[in-house]
């Protein structure tokens, strides 16, 4: 009497025993702050995401402001504006440009003046301001390299208030008196002349300039 009691029990016991299919953790991000922690069967799709690493992709493109077509972060404007903050105010003052341009190619001659004993070609000439054969009534610089090596050539334009620069290194650059700083500053992303001429000189010749 009491096996079969215990019999029946059992029986209950086991019809009372749920099973649970199994599941897995889905973290789905809606468009607000808040994050929603939802359940789903495996393989199961809300038509949101079908994977963790989809919702977490989109949770960092968020956090970073950044969109498909702008790899830095951020928006594309914003991009923008960051980008155009870098160019430098120049001076627009005749007489102190023209000062600084002369000044500026004089700091260059004596700087690369040693050069000369270190390389077999490297030819230094000096046009000063209002020569005839310089271009915009500017003081000119040029350095000639050996035979297939190219001239490195610093020109100031009076006109225009800037200094043009070329080399085969680096190719054509336009540069204008910083006003903060009083340097030689590219025009377009303020990066700094005279690194410019060390960075070709030194790949192209023994020494460097010393500035």
């Amino acid at each position: 009497m009491m096996r079969r009691a215990a019999t029946i029990l059992a029986t209950k016991h086991k019809k009372s025993v749920v099973r649970i299919p199994t599941v897995c953790s889905q973290i789905l991000f809606s468009s607000s702050s808040t994050t929603h922690v939802q359940l789903l069967p495996d393989g199961f799709s809300n038509g949101k995401g079908t994977s963790r690493s989809l919702a977490t992709r989109r949770r960092r493109s968020r956090s970073m402001g950044g969109t498909v077509g702008n790899p830095l972060g951020g928006a594309d404007h914003v991009y923008e504006d960051e980008r155009n903050v870098k160019a430098p105010n120049a001076v627009l003052d005749q007489n102190l440009f023209s000062a600084a341009a002369e000044a500026f190619l004089d700091k260059v001659e004596v700087a690369i003046k040693p050069m000369q004993e270190c390389n077999d070609v490297f030819v230094i000439t000096r046009v000063s301001k209002g020569h005839p054969t310089t271009e915009a009534n500017g003081g000119r610089l040029t350095i000639d390299l050996k035979p297939g090596d190219g001239s490195y050539i610093l020109q100031v334009d009076e006109d225009d208030k800037t200094l043009k620069f070329s080399s085969p290194m680096s190719g054509n650059y336009t540069y204008v008196l910083g006003s903060k700083t009083h340097e030689f500053v590219g025009m377009d992303d303020g990066h700094i002349l005279e690194g410019m001429i060390v960075r070709g000189l030194i790949q192209q010749c023994n020494g460097m300039p010393k500035f």
